[in-house]
């Protein structure tokens, strides 16, 4: 079996330690270098030739967005792939990544065991697909959902649910533990606090719920009785959306 040659950089140790014991139980992944800084990283990409990077924004020497901004000018043939793995979960720093290269964005926490599938996914894609595909095409159509049910994009509710709905996807276990997992991560992203991303979803459903398209509601939701007032809960909202795009997605 051939093995994927992976190269990780994260300026958490322990992180790091923790993700390449995973690796080490995966028979078609072998890691072939890790550090937390970005020159180092630079260099190991340059000597080790992996398959994929798998890397932190954050970073010492230089970081990740000088990194990526360098790595095409290695001339590495084929090019790596690069799986950002970071806290900065904003769109903005995920739509830079994007510009400057990378394949996929994920937002901490994460499981080690759900990064290999990505770096799996990622390896699967042919060259000729563009690059970001995964990540672009469904916050795109969590994007279209949103407003098909006639959620404004004003309300501040609206951009949290929207990530929330994209980190579920991606991660299943993060509805285990919504207060103390989902909703932190996706404040960060948005320089706010749990509480204050949970009121917010709680209110933009509540006006989606009186302002919006019932029928749009019935095509995602169902003819079925919710726990609050009528409509969904933010953790059944989130869910019932995010396990319809799991059901499309694993039909393709």
């Amino acid at each position: 079996m051939d093995q994927r040659r992976i190269l990780i950089a994260d300026t958490g140790e322990e992180y790091r330690m923790e993700f390449i014991q995973k690796i080490r139980q995966e028979s078609d992944l072998l890691v072939v270098g890790q550090t937390g800084d970005g020159h180092e990283l630079l260099r190991l990409a340059r000597s080790e030739k992996p398959d994929v990077i798998v890397m932190d924004m954050i970073l010492t020497g230089c970081d990740g967005v000088e990194v990526l901004d360098r790595l095409p000018s290695l001339g590495l043939r084929p090019a790596p792939r690069v799986l950002i793995v970071t806290s900065l979960a904003t769109g903005g720093m995920a739509q830079l990544a994007a510009s400057l290269g990378a394949d996929h964005y994920m937002t901490k926490p994460c499981r080690p065991g759900v990064i290999c599938q990505r770096i799996r996914q990622l390896c699967a894609l042919n060259a000729v697909e563009s690059r970001w595909t995964v990540r672009q095409n469904l916050e795109s159509t969590v994007t279209d959902i949103l407003q098909e049910i006639g959620m404004s994009p004003r309300i501040s509710g609206y951009n949290y649910l929207r990530d929330a709905i994209v980190l579920v996807v991606h991660d299943q276990e993060m509805m285990r533990s919504v207060t103390k997992v989902l909703y932190p991560a996706v404040a960060r992203g948005f320089h706010s606090t749990g509480d204050r991303v949970e009121r917010s979803m709680r209110h933009a459903i509540e006006q989606t719920w009186k302002l919006g398209d019932p029928a749009a509601f019935r095509r995602y939701f169902g003819p079925v009785t919710f726990s609050k007032k009528g409509r969904p809960s933010n953790s059944e909202f989130i869910a019932r959306i995010a396990d319809r795009l799991q059901q499309e997605m694993g039909e393709h």
